[in-house]
């Protein structure tokens, strides 16, 4: 089985009725959405339901309570086959202390039948975990406020320094999705929107405009900023990192995205890849909550007190629970630490690959697929260029460099007026020799110019 990603969330400081109360509501929640999903009696503590999504097997799920006097934990397990041989297994674990609540969900993947062969994905985040968050807006992870599922505009000067200091602040715990504006507006429509849905509890997803994005180059340097149109991630600030005020990133230029949108699907890929670079850093980092384990452990033992005090109790049976109990609890802490060790040795590759990316932007190493195209200065005579419409205008097209599509479809394009006014607006002069629309591109018109 392979965890896909995990969220972690915890509402602390909470009386003792507030953390009844909360705990009823989410198992509401819960409810409602296996009904939602085919399930006719959410109660029972397991059944099966036929799946809505059209062409996949009947689904099943389980459910469990675990009480002791720390606590009680709640744990769901909801397992959806596919029509393609995977089985998703989604899992939530609600647990209600003295004076907090917490949520541990997982998202995993296994091949239905046993065979060495890869599982192909791509995750999305259970929408369960979108209602859960909207549920509180007090929810916290490692006592960092978790963002709602909706994305941030920031503004003007102000907003970039605010957006400058979130992302400088050394108690951040969750990563910072950047996205920026061409002419006033993403390079796809919504693109903030969707992706602060895709990363509901696991990162912010942040709007800027290109006053504040001047400002996040004035303070954090080029070469760590976002602007014209791309889209960046930020990690949270590494401790005791040499960079104290630069976090770890990893940057989408404008180019870039749409150099590889000659189908029209360039949004749904980036999402892809932004969502699979997050949910991969979390399934590894996220820990279940210690309290899940204790409550369990304690739970355990309570029932193995219980079996001492009967008067018919065999000794044998007694020492075959007691070592169970004790093997069990090894075994538990040998997994955590298991995990950690993973999570370490990925935090090393995601290290290496950072310092990879910063010797490839400092001009020591090239990746031209990477390569930003906006900022190369006006067009040489014979020169020949590529763009990309993003959208309409009142006046013109608006326009980004892209790179070669390679379709060789190229035909004349005399009354592309609006394409051509973009162009001068972007290039700054309309000294070009031919202009030529590509036939096969789709998603937007592309442009090839020769100046």
């Amino acid at each position: 089985m392979q965890i896909l990603s995990a969220y972690l969330f915890e509402a602390p400081r909470l009386r003792p009725e507030d953390v009844i109360a909360s705990a009823d509501a989410i198992a509401a929640t819960l409810a409602n959405w296996m009904i939602e999903k085919g399930a006719s009696n959410p109660d029972l503590e397991s059944g099966s339901f036929v799946s809505k999504t059209k062409g996949f097997p009947p689904g099943s799920y389980h459910r469990r309570v675990v009480a002791s006097s720390l606590g009680t934990l709640q744990e769901l397990v909801l397992q959806e086959p596919t029509n393609s041989g995977q089985i998703f297994i989604t899992t939530i674990s609600v647990i209600a202390l003295n004076n907090r609540v917490v949520v541990y969900a997982t998202l995993a993947v296994k091949n239905a039948a046993a065979m060495v062969a890869p599982v192909f994905t791509d995750p999305r985040c259970p929408s369960v975990v979108k209602r859960l968050i909207d549920m509180r807006t007090d929810w916290e992870f490692g006592g960092y406020p978790v963002p709602r599922t909706i994305a941030v505009p920031l503004s003007g000067t102000e907003g970039g320094m605010n957006l400058v200091s979130m992302l400088q602040d050394p108690a951040r715990t969750l990563p910072v999705v950047v996205v920026s504006e061409v002419e006033g507006e993403p390079i796809w429509e919504r693109l903030e929107d969707v992706l602060a849905a895709d990363l509901a509890g696991l990162a912010c997803v942040v709007r800027i405009d290109e006053e504040a994005s001047w400002t996040l180059t004035d303070e954090l340097g080029k070469l760590n900023s976002c602007y014209l149109g791309a889209v960046r991630l930020y990690w949270p600030m590494a401790k005791g990192s040499d960079e104290a005020d630069v976090p770890r990133s990893s940057v989408w230029t404008a180019s870039y995205m749409l150099s590889q949108d000659s189908d029209g699907k360039g949004m749904q890929r980036i999402r892809a890849m932004i969502r699979r670079s997050v949910m991969t850093v979390a399934s590894l980092t996220i820990e279940p909550p210690a309290a899940a384990r204790e409550i369990q452990n304690e739970a355990s033992r309570s029932r193995f007190r219980e079996l001492e005090q009967r008067a018919n109790s065999n000794s044998e049976e007694l020492e075959l629970a007691r070592l169970f109990i004790e093997e069990n609890e090894e075994l538990k802490t040998a997994l955590d630490e298991a995990r950690r060790e993973v999570a370490r040795q990925a935090s090393k590759a995601e290290t290496a690959e950072y310092a990879l990316s910063r010797i490839k932007a400092q001009g020591l190493a090239t990746e031209p697929e990477s390569v930003d195209l906006s900022e190369s200065g006006a067009p040489e005579p014979g020169e020949i260029r590529y763009y990309k419409k993003t959208r309409n205008a009142p006046s013109h097209d608006v326009l980004v460099r892209i790179q070669d599509c390679g379709h060789n479809a190229w035909q004349a394009a005399n009354k592309a007026d609006k394409a051509k006014k973009g162009v001068e607006k972007l290039e700054g002069g309309s000294a070009w020799a031919n202009f030529y629309h590509c036939a096969k591109c789709a998603g937007g018109g592309v442009w090839k110019v020769e100046w």
